[in-house]
């Protein structure tokens, strides 16, 4: 019994570390192209913020106008926004994040999609705008679909 328990506590420690943190995450469907798929953005700064909110606000139209009240430089003291830009080949398609985790230095993101029983056949691009703890340092972000 102790030889079981000594190898479970070996096996957590040298796994690695994996962490869900705590995120929210806004929904916004455009009908824009603007971007490549899967193109991710991580804000840490309200001036970050500023920046891709100039850059991008044209193609948003007022969808994220009603998040901007929640982004100051209080909310950047602790948090970061994890933006994710999508390209859906049909408008009739939905999607959501399944799970969003720190494994050390990559931010993995994993996002399912559904469909309804008819398809159209018009792009839509979504926009994932995740509200999560700071991030200070990260390598890669992997986004699985």
């Amino acid at each position: 019994m102790k030889k079981k328990i000594l190898l479970a506590l070996f096996c957590l420690l040298i796994m690695p570390s994996s962490s869900n943190v705590n995120y929210n995450v806004h929904y916004l469907k455009t009908s824009t192209v603007n971007f490549e798929n899967n193109n991710c953005f991580i804000i840490n700064s309200f001036e970050e913020f500023n920046e891709y909110y100039l850059v991008n606000i044209k193609y948003y139209s007022n969808s994220l106008d009603k998040l901007i009240s929640r982004y100051n430089d209080d909310f950047f003291n602790n948090n970061s926004l994890v933006v994710i830009k999508k390209i859906a080949t049909s408008g009739s398609y939905e999607y959501h994040v399944k799970y969003f985790k720190i494994n050390e230095d990559k931010v993995i993101v994993k996002i399912n999609q559904s469909s309804s029983k008819y398809v159209s056949y018009d792009l839509a691009m979504w926009n994932f705008i995740i509200e999560t703890n700071k991030i200070n340092s990260f390598s890669e972000v992997i986004i699985y679909p």
